[in-house]
């Protein structure tokens, strides 16, 4: 079904352009984790250069998306002024997104509490 309100295509522009952020995101996360390889004092194995990528672009995500999206006063706002159907639209769209940032969440949310 295509949404033709104008809430609907807020929350599809919403939805490209978090896309759109995650994906130079992970253009600069591979940047970077290519510089980091290069300037290591030792040569990393392929499974280490994999999880140090995947940190990376895991802490990138992080800060410019997830920890926005997480942040209850924003999320409550969002939720108030979209339909179940849209939500569960934004949702879905940035699940990828959100996934594997759960336990930096996590982190954050007790760092926050003992602040």
């Amino acid at each position: 079904m295509i949404e033709c309100s104008i809430e609907g295509r807020k929350v599809g522009d919403l939805i490209v352009l978090v896309e759109a952020v995650d994906g130079i995101l992970q253009l600069q996360a591979q940047a970077d984790n290519e510089y980091f390889i290069n300037w290591c004092e030792r040569s990393l194995t392929p499974t280490e250069a994999e999880a140090t990528a995947s940190s990376i672009l895991a802490a990138y995500r992080w800060q410019y998306i997830v920890s926005g999206m997480a942040e209850p006063r924003f999320s409550n706002l969002l939720r108030g002024l979209v339909s179940d159907q849209q939500w569960k639209r934004i949702n879905h769209a940035l699940s990828s997104v959100m996934q594997g940032n759960s336990q930096l969440e996590l982190r954050h949310r007790k760092a926050l509490r003992h602040t």
